[in-house]
């Protein structure tokens, strides 16, 4: 099996790619689903 040079810098384009995704997913949702529960508990 050989990967060839075009191949290789799309799967680690692709894996930065998602890595950054995920960072950012993880520091952004997770901030706003904090807010939302803070939002929740002073409601009830």
């Amino acid at each position: 099996m050989i990967i060839g040079e075009s191949d290789l810098s799309v799967y680690l384009f692709a894996g930065r790619l998602s890595s950054c995704i995920g960072a950012a997913i993880a520091l952004g949702f997770g901030t706003k689903y904090q807010n939302i529960e803070l939002r929740i508990k002073k409601t009830s």
